[in-house]
């Protein structure tokens, strides 16, 4: 470790020092350190970012796997903020028709939905509700598709998930340039190499990784 913290003094680095097995060319103190938490950041960037791009994928009509149907009428409904909560005999949870506001199509009056009649309700059971993925009537007559549910959440989520895939191409951007800093730091001017490392991370003097010094000094 002391050979690494030797300043350059004007000299440049022998060829030897460079071709150590070294992921940042003798650079850092921790190498390894850095390399794994530019890896470790690029790959979860790009998990996340494949995950919010999933979900701005075209809908389609397809169902949670765990999803089940059940038979039923509903007596009453509550509507809070952008869901609906219909309550109906004989179950304790409330079935909930959830981002009102991502529908495409007009949802029907949930008053009309409360006057008897028995639906065939496709739902997930939660903690404390059934999502509701399909509403049909008992001649199976839709009135809400899994598609036109499946529109609504990702219509919902549109903005979010943009932020999210900005975010995460910007991280995976600085990652890569994480590596690339430590390992030539000389191709880069100071301020930039200071906002991925301080001072006290690499193995020489901050002015001895300047071009101007490499090109004052290549000859010797």
């Amino acid at each position: 470790m002391k050979t690494r913290r030797i300043a350059l003094q004007g000299k440049k680095r022998p060829a030897s020092y460079r071709r150590r097995r070294d992921p940042m060319n003798g650079n850092l103190d921790a190498p390894w350190f850095y390399l794994f938490l530019s890896v470790f950041t690029f790959i979860v960037s790009l998990c996340l970012l494949i995950l919010a791009c999933s979900v701005l994928m075209p809908a389609d009509d397809s169902v949670p796997g765990n999803a089940f149907e059940i038979q039923t009428s509903f007596s009453f409904f509550h509507k809070t903020g952008d869901a609906i909560s219909l309550y109906a005999p004989g179950y304790k949870k409330p079935f909930a028709i959830s981002w009102l506001s991502g529908y495409e199509v007009p949802l029907p009056d949930p008053s009309l939905l409360c006057k008897g009649d028995i639906y065939r309700v496709v739902v997930v059971e939660a903690r404390s509700q059934y999502a509701i993925c399909s509403v049909a009537t008992a001649d199976m007559g839709q009135i809400i598709s899994a598609y036109d549910r499946n529109t609504a959440y990702r219509n919902t989520q549109f903005i979010p998930c943009i932020c999210v895939i900005i975010m995460c191409a910007g991280f995976a951007v600085l990652s890569i340039f994480m590596i690339l800093v430590g390992r030539y730091p000389e191709h880069f001017p100071g301020w930039f190499r200071d906002m991925f490392y301080n001072s006290k991370a690499w193995t020489s003097p901050a002015g001895t990784y300047d071009k101007a010094y490499y090109r004052r000094h290549r000859k010797r």
